[in-house]
Parts: structure tokens; sequence; C-alpha cells
């Protein structure tokens, strides 16, 4: 038995301007511009990733230079981005113009909250089960605390990543030669439940609200992951800490929020999710975070 409902979908006809703009003092300036694509028709005049933009970069309302469009970027994987040769100062506000014939300008600005202070990172316990078709295979738990002054954030919201290096020596039968080989291995880890950390998809790791834990607790961290006895080498736990803008914690919230919707069936017949958006006439992103990195070992 099947039945059919028409239905009016008031959708914007105009196509708009999106960005994306992560910054922080390690890097220079990069942003993604693409261009909005009607879900009744995907035929644009506009390309969807337009070359020919003018972005301009204001530092505590100066102008700073233009952004450069990159045609050809690497790995070949990434979308095509502008650039600007300028590593942001932790103690301005940015902002940008974006211009593109045909579309309303658009602006946005933001600034890069102080990095967070670790006072500690230490190792707590540790837990091995073997895997029951291989003795050599360990399943581990690997337990920490995070130590930090959190009282002067100006935020409360943090990115944390987590990764270590898979570290294997191949040995050479005939020249007697050992290679060292390592691997990138990003960490899944949990938090206090209290914390309720919300994990993205899109990039690694998981961003919380540590304004629901007293300032003066530390954060219990447990890592998880498998370590093959005899084959690799005890290696460092890393943890990276984030100190975000609550625009860049509310945009990675709701995308995330958005990613675990699109695993249903239809958009049509699923809970909308409406992504935060800084973006002045236009959709997107544009927010800077801080860094400090710590690591323990084993």
């Amino acid at each position: 038995m099947a039945c059919e409902k028409d239905i009016d979908l008031n959708l914007p006809a105009q196509n708009r301007l999106v960005i994306f703009s992560n910054f922080t003092p390690d890097s220079i300036f990069q942003l993604h511009l693409s261009t909005t694509r009607p879900i009744d028709n995907t035929q644009s005049s506009f390309d969807l990733y337009p070359a020919d933009a003018s972005i301009q970069l204001f530092e505590n309302g100066n102008y700073v230079d233009d952004f450069v469009f990159q045609p050809d970027p690497f790995p070949a994987s990434l979308t095509p981005f502008y650039s600007l040769n300028k590593k942001p100062d932790p103690e301005a506000e940015y902002s940008i113009v974006a211009t593109l014939p045909g579309l309303p300008d658009i602006t946005a600005k933001n600034n890069i909250p102080s990095p967070v202070n670790i006072d500690n990172f230490v190792f707590i316990d540790t837990f091995g089960r073997s895997a029951p078709d291989n003795q050599d295979v360990i399943n581990y738990r690997f337990d920490t605390r995070l130590e930090m002054n959190t009282r002067n954030l100006s935020t409360g919201y943090l990115h944390l990543k987590a990764w270590r290096y898979s570290i294997f020596y191949e040995y050479d039968y005939y020249t007697g030669d050992s290679t060292k080989i390592s691997f990138y291995e990003p960490l899944d880890f949990n938090l206090p439940s209290e914390l309720q950390k919300i994990d993205i998809l899109h990039e690694d790791g998981s961003i919380v609200d540590i304004n629901r834990i007293s300032q003066s607790d530390g954060i219990d961290i447990s890592f998880s992951f498998l370590f093959f006895r005899g084959f690799e080498v005890e290696s460092p736990i890393y943890l990276e800490v984030r100190h975000v803008s609550e625009d860049y914690f509310l945009f990675h919230k709701t995308v995330s929020e958005q990613e675990v919707s699109s695993f249903r069936e239809s958009f049509l017949t699923t809970q909308s999710v409406l992504v935060h958006s800084n973006i002045e006439d236009g959709l997107g992103y544009f927010g800077g975070y801080s860094v400090q990195v710590d690591s323990v070992s084993w």
C-alpha cells in the first residue's frame, strides 16, 4: 500500500557564496570558496569553485591584502582554495570581504582565542587484552589525566585530537639492515559523560564544552588502540588541545549533526539541521583557534 502527497518547498533561488576557513597562528591564511547549487536545479551560471573572486583581509579594521587563488592544491584531492601569505596575530580581530560579480558580497569576522595552558598530561593506568585468535594482538585501554588552567579561557570550547605513531622495524635478511616504518594513527578516546563530547566525522577528534565542569577539575581521558606485540615499538600518545571560538564550536557541532542525519534514507524524512554560519549574506564559516600539543609515554 502506498500513498502520495504533493508538498511545496519554498527554496531560495538565488545563488550565494560559501566560505570555509579555519585560521591559527601557526599557519598562513587559507580559505575555500564555493557557490551554492539550488536543490531543484543543479545547473548554474557560476563555477562551483570560482577563481575570479575578490577576497580582502582586514586586521582590526585595517586592510591587509588580497587573497590569491591556488588552482592546483597539494595533495590533488583537495579542492582549489585561496591563500594569503600572512600568519594571524592571536591578539587581533580579522575580517574578510568577498565579492563575485552577480552574487551578493559577503563578510565575516572572528579572532583567535588564547592558548590553553596545559599544566600536566600524565599516565594513570593501562589495561590490555589479547585478541582471542591472536595472542600477539593486544587491545589496549590507556587511561590518562589532563590538567590545565581554564580560568582565563575566553570561550571554554575545545577541540581535542589524539594520535600515535605505529612504529615497526622491517628487517632485510640479505643486507642485515633494519628500516624504521612509522604510520600515523588517529586515536579514539572517551571523556567524562558530563562533558558530552561530540565526535566529528569531517575531521579527527571531538569537540567539547568544558564550561560544563568545575574549573579546578582535570579531565580523565581513556584511549583505545591495537598493539602488535613482538612487531611494534611502544610510542607516545599525543594530544592536541585547540581552544576554539564559539563560531568554530557551533559550526562543527551542527555539521556533525547534519552528517549523522545524512546517514538516514531521505532528506525529506529526516530531521533538518540548520548548520551554523557566521558569514553575512552568504553561508559557511570563518573562525580562529589556538593550539597546544602534549604527549605521554607508556
